[in-house]
């Protein structure tokens, strides 16, 4: 601690001059002259200099010192060259911007935990299922239903805690639009997750012993505080939740909304489930996947054992279930978990990921390519530090500081630019209550910083030992020499063209395959008719509709709307197109002496008139009327191509018969394939099946008009308010849920696009610089093949030819890794080759033509040196 209480060196220039009074009184009385007193002292007393300097040197930490002058040298040399300055910054912030953004969105919806109390404990589980099995789907796959939640629950071993939660949209009246995003929960739900209550109180574990016996809701920070006015009272309160009475027991912390994607704004106990669905649905008891199921680890437990405990509770349960195997899937707590999104959703993100590294690579060489150059240019100012005596040490310290200082100010504003991401995403992604939280944090911080560090020692310490090993002699005269033992500059410069070709080869042909999977996904016809046609959503169920309440509404609605002269067409229908897969298992009758034949195939539940409205082609047979619809008995039904090829090869499917739930349906038509579930596959086998009004209350009104559909939604939103003022009607244009589709596709391939671009500007930059570093490190040989007679048209296709042979093999090298790298993404490129020919002969002739550009400028230069003001300035 001593080096906090510094001396002051006055007082050691003080002690120096009282010693030397002191030797010079001493020699006076020895006889010396008094005119040689003060030489003769300053001998006796060595050198003062040397003192001095032993005393400055003992007195500061050396490393930090030599860092404060090497930072304000650098400062000061950057200033003065303010283009250099701003083209490294502005080159290494995009790079570094893009990457921290891309870093930023992949780690909020991948890695970072969820907003509760010790978050590293908590974690998703998933499940997988192999092998023959059938089940009800109501999400995805891979959620549990509750008696499998129940048993995972009683023997959680490693696990503090468990809970279950799905989310849905209930009726309530004390909202403007007449609906709340509500979450139905397992009761130890804000236990396990180690949520706190503002006020009140969570759930008890005896409110979920039984359906339906605990009428009782949290609400959520922000519901409190915009619909009641943060009212302290509340607690004790009834609501009407889908017209059930629900007591308010408790109102959620401020910083916690659910862990989906959409702020939740209301939980109940998932035991209310049979209530609020007016006793119409018994999925608590069925063997079907629609919770989320989370947990959190006992202090000290690992993900393994967590997963090794739940696996064995599986293994238990398939033996129910002859000849299906389940794996249990644990991981920590995140948003993109569950297994659906790992596959497509991780490997875009991942292939986003790697393009921006590429750019920031890309990047880097430029900004080493500038060093480069400058370091020529400043190869007179290192011959004199060093003439000097300045170590060739101290100087590969200062530049290294000054490329810090370069992707310091470059990380600055790549974090100024990423700060717009949140921005961004909102207005991309206009999803209400999205809560992806998208702020800075110390992961993005670090990733920041080890970036900056990481692009600074990339493209800094090549030039740095290029600049400090110059021949003494020849960076006095001018010239540029290297030394035996130095990077060869043009070896250096040949790879600087080839890594720039290549990576932008390598992004623009990633770009192009997603650009053009695009163009095809919007050219791809899905099989019905899209524009002109609407569906509306009603509240049936929510508002606890009946069977003769339910037909009687539809009826009159139907009615309506086909008296409108503007209406040609209109039917009932479970679900629209591309709204996801609803699978049932699809059973033929057993013949004497066979195996019964079963599927699990996408089903519909639709309406006579279905066909006419979405103008699905009937390639066999006809399609149904809502008479032939019995309550109890066969049903018609119409199947895909696809499904006639996998239940009745090579057979009439006209009048066959199969079970759907236990009802049986027989063929009365084919329908051409569609793409009902996905705009990626219309080979699916799918079976449309007749509906009854009286038993599915969830069902949409689709209609198709003559024109636009806006006069015909306000007409319907009075119509079914004067039937039942409580209505909500909600309307959905199927043009507008096909956009939604290809949205995803949209923006990878704009974000992919946009990467390609800026490489491209990058790379034309790079290439451009690095061909003129390379022009002044031969500028004494130019000018000698022009005073030797060298036309300048000769000399710029010299420089051109000899740049192109580099691009030539840097764009051979990019197309080979960008095939490799392409295999990868086979899954998610609509019906696109990944070695799509098109895409990599237009990209390779862009890509050609924009270097080829990029060198013919420099290379005019080249020849328009004069020669005998080179050659007399280099002898």
């Amino acid at each position: 601690m001593g080096w906090f209480r510094r001396r002051p060196e006055r007082d050691f220039r003080a002690e120096i001059e009282s010693h030397l009074a002191l030797e010079a009184e001493e020699l006076a009385r020895t006889g010396i002259a008094p005119a040689d007193v003060q030489s003769a002292a300053a001998r006796a007393f060595g050198n003062v200099g040397q003192a001095e300097e032993r005393f400055y040197e003992s007195q500061r930490l050396q490393w930090l010192d030599r860092l404060v002058r090497h930072v304000r040298f650098g400062v000061r040399a950057l200033r003065l060259r303010p283009g250099f300055t701003v083209a490294a910054v502005l080159t290494l912030g995009f790079g570094i911007g893009i990457n921290t953004a891309i870093f930023t969105l992949f780690y909020a919806v991948v890695h970072r935990p969820f907003p509760v109390y010790q978050a590293d404990r908590v974690v998703n589980i998933y499940q997988e299922f192999h092998g023959r099995f059938s089940r009800e789907v109501r999400g995805m796959t891979s959620l549990v239903s509750y008696p499998e939640f129940l048993d995972y629950a009683e023997r959680r071993g490693v696990l503090e805690g468990l809970a279950v939660y799905s989310d849905d949209e209930m009726a309530w009246s004390e909202t403007p639009s007449g609906k709340v995003r509500a979450e139905l929960v397992s009761c130890g739900y804000f236990t396990t997750l180690g949520t706190r209550m503002a006020l009140g109180r969570g759930f008890r574990p005896d409110e979920c012993a039984y359906p339906g016996e605990a009428p009782v809701a949290v609400l959520s920070f922000s519901t409190w505080a915009t619909t009641f006015g943060a009212d302290s009272a509340l607690v004790g309160r009834r609501v009407l939740i889908n017209k059930q009475p629900l007591t308010v027991v408790g109102v959620a912390e401020k910083n916690f909304a659910g862990l989906g994607y959409q702020s939740t704004e209301l939980w109940m106990p998932v035991t209310m489930h049979p209530v609020l669905a007016h006793g119409r649905d018994s999925i608590l008891t069925r063997d079907a996947s629609w919770l989320v199921m989370v947990g959190r680890l006992s202090p000290g437990a690992t993900i393994d054992e967590a997963r090794q405990m739940l696996s064995s509770v599986a293994r238990e349960r398939d033996e129910r279930y002859p000849g299906r195997e389940t794996h249990v899937l644990v991981s920590r707590g995140a948003l993109l978990n569950f297994p659906e999104a790992r596959t497509e959703g991780r490997l875009a993100a991942g292939l986003v990921f790697a393009l921006g590294a590429l750019v920031v690579i890309m990047a880097c060489t430029n900004v080493m390519n500038l060093l480069l150059a400058r370091g020529i240019a400043r190869r007179r100012e290192m011959g004199i530090r060093l003439a000097l005596g300045a170590s060739r040490n101290d100087l590969m310290q200062q530049l290294i500081v000054e490329s810090l200082l370069l992707s310091g100010s470059g990380a600055v504003l790549g974090g100024l630019l990423s700060l717009n991401l949140p921005r961004l995403v909102r207005h991309i992604v206009p999803i209400a209550g999205l809560q992806v939280n998208l702020s800075p944090n110390l992961s993005v911080f670090l990733f920041i910083l080890a970036l900056s560090l990481l692009t600074a020692l990339a493209f800094g310490l090549v030039p740095a030992l290029q600049a400090t090993r110059v021949d003494l002699v020849s960076a006095f005269k001018g010239n540029v020499m290297v030394q035996r033992n130095q990077v060869r500059p043009s070896r250096l410069r040949d790879t600087i063209v080839a890594v720039q070709v290549a990576g932008s080869a390598v992004i623009l042909i990633v770009a192009g395959l997603f650009v053009r999977a695009t163009i095809r996904q919007a050219s791809v016809n899905p099989g019905y008719v899209t524009s002109s046609v609407v569906a509306f959503s009603l509240n049936l169920a929510q508002l606890g509709y009946d069977d003769t309440r339910n037909r009687s509404l539809y009826d009159q609605l139907r009615r309506q709307l086909l008296a409108d002269p503007e209406v040609r067409a209109a039917a009932l229908a479970e679900r629209l197109p591309l709204l996801g897969r609803h699978s049932d298992q699809v059973e033929l009758p057993r013949v004497q002496g066979s195996v019964a034949s079963a599927h699990n195939v996408a089903i519909n539940f639709v309406s006579g008139g279905y066909f006419d409205v979405l103008q699905i082609p009937l390639v066999q047979g006809r399609g149904f009327t809502d008479g032939e619809v019995p309550i109890h008995g066969e049903r018609p039904s119409v199947v895909s191509v696809s499904m006639t090829k996998l239940f009745w090869p090579g057979d009439d499917p006209l009048g066959q018969r199969f079970t759907v739930g236990g009802e049986s349906y027989v063929v009365t038509g084919v329908a051409a394939n569609a793409r009902n579930v996905s705009l990626a596959d219309d080979q699916e086998p799918f079976a449309y099946l007749s509906v009854s009004t009286e038993s599915s209350p969830d069902l949409r009104i689709v209609v198709r008009t003559a024109g636009e559909t806006s006069g015909i939604e306000r007409a319907m939103t009075t119509w079914a308010r004067k039937l039942d003022g409580s209505l909500v009607v909600e309307a959905e244009r199927l043009a507008d849920r096909l956009e939604l589709e290809r949205k995803p596709a949209r923006l990878t391939a704009l974000v992919a696009g946009a990467l390609g671009i800026l490489a491209l500007m990058l790379a034309l930059v790079g290439i451009s610089g690095v061909v003129g570093y390379g022009i002044v490190q031969r500028r004494r040989e130019i000018a000698v093949r022009l005073a030797l007679g060298s036309s300048q048209r000769r000399v710029t296709g010299l420089v051109i030819r000899q740049g192109a042979r580099l691009a030539a093999i840097g764009a051979v090298a990019g197309l080979i890794l960008a095939a490799g790298v392409s295999q990868l993404l086979r899954t998610i490129l609509f019906g696109i080759s990944p070695l799509d020919p098109l895409t990599y002969a237009a990209t390779g002739g862009i890509l050609m033509i924009a270097v080829g550009l990029a060198m013919y400028l420099p290379a005019r230069g080249a020849a328009a040196i004069d020669p005998a003001t080179t050659l007399r300035l280099d002898e």
